[in-house]
């Protein structure tokens, strides 16, 4: 096992005193603490895991596991509970806000070590799996960068209608068309496998879906246009979220591009948004295919090849990584076929608000 930086946290010294020095005998770093900024100490210490006291006399431990997480995913950073007793409903409650282990006292040292280690190994294992991704990434995407950027300056040099003959300017587009598509599929992939697996972390705040929404009905106004097709917007009064809004502008962003590009010339795509009881649920209403039946519950397969015109509809994966976004966010997200025809695909948040441990 390598040397790793270890955080024990707890108001019971002695046994404080006495894990850091056995950590220590093991060849890890230890730092240990009462309290405070616990994700701050664990972001400028690049911490690796966490023992965590399950019943500090000064604060609530699942306050304290809940503001970790609120930072780093269970896949980041291991946090081992020590409790009391076996406890099955405390045990649950801790695994809910997202503990990688619960340990009861007295420990069995050779067995709470080797169980941490474990924890520690597949830390290590996911990080470097995420750094062979973002190598991936690179490496695929930097062909296709090259490849569309020869494109562009060969359209620029052979416009429709110059020496160069239709034909050729077709292939052109295509060539440009399809190397875009497998850009956007590449990163879709590596998006996909990154939120699944936990690596993605939510910068949640409070914020106007609304005024998300009008801004990606903006950003593709040129493009619907383009192809005649309406964008209507049916919103609520203010409906205030509390999410990501940089990655709530892509669920939005992607789902409105399904909607475009499956909606057939002069159609009309509508976003709607209502309040719920406890969230605010947006809708997005094409005119294209239905889906077929037995579909609607499968978003990450339900538009592949769906398209009602000649260009390409949204692939499967990018509904799919709208999906785990939502799905991170507490929300939840599905489809369903119009009566007049077309499409419904929805997703909802969580209402803003204020959140408590219990």
């Amino acid at each position: 096992m390598s040397k790793v930086k270890l955080l024990v946290v707890g108001d019971r010294p002695p046994e404080r005193a006495a894990l850091v020095e056995l950590l220590r005998n093991r060849g890890h770093e230890t730092l240990d603490i009462s309290g405070g900024d616990l994700p701050g100490m664990i972001g400028r210490e690049r911490v690796s895991g966490v023992l965590l006291d399950a019943h500090p006399p000064d604060c609530s431990a699942l306050h304290q596991l809940a503001e970790i997480r609120a930072r780093f995913s269970a896949n980041e950073l291991a946090v081992i509970v020590l409790t009391d007793h076996i406890n099955r409903a405390e045990h649950v409650r801790f695994f809910e806000l997202g503990a990688n282990d619960c340990v009861s006292r007295p420990l069995e040292l050779s067995g709470f070590f080797a169980r941490m280690e474990a924890h520690l190994r597949h830390q290590r294992s996911f990080q470097a799996r995420n750094e062979f991704l973002v190598t991936a990434s690179h490496e695929l995407k930097s062909p296709l960068t090259s490849v569309l950027a020869a494109v562009r300056v060969l359209q620029t040099l052979c416009p429709s209608g110059g020496t160069v003959s239709e034909e050729a300017v077709d292939f052109l587009d295509e060539i440009s068309a399809n190397a875009a598509r497998m850009r956007k599929t590449i990163g879709d992939l590596l998006d996909l496998e990154v939120l699944r697996e936990g690596g993605v972390r939510l910068e949640k705040q409070p914020f106007d879906l609304n005024a998300v929404l009008t801004r990606a009905v903006s950003d593709l106004q040129d493009e619907a246009r383009g192809s005649h097709i309406t964008l209507s917007l049916e919103l609520s009064r203010t409906v205030r979220v509390l999410g990501d809004v940089v990655r709530t502008m892509q669920v939005c962003g992607s789902l409105l591009a399904c909607a475009v590009h499956c909606t057939p010339p002069a159609g009309t795509v509508v976003v709607r948004t209502r309040r719920c009881r406890e969230s605010v649920r947006c809708e997005i209403e094409d005119q294209g295919n239905p889906i077929a039946e037995g579909e609607r519950l499968q978003v990450h397969a339900l538009r592949l090849g769906n398209g009602s015109r000649g260009r390409p509809p949204e692939t499967c994966m990018g509904l799919a990584v709208c999906q785990q976004i939502v799905l991170l966010h507490g929300g939840a997200m599905g489809a369903y076929n119009n009566p007049q025809g077309g499409a419904t695909f929805w997703f909802s948040l969580p209402r803003a608000r204020e959140l408590s441990v219990r």
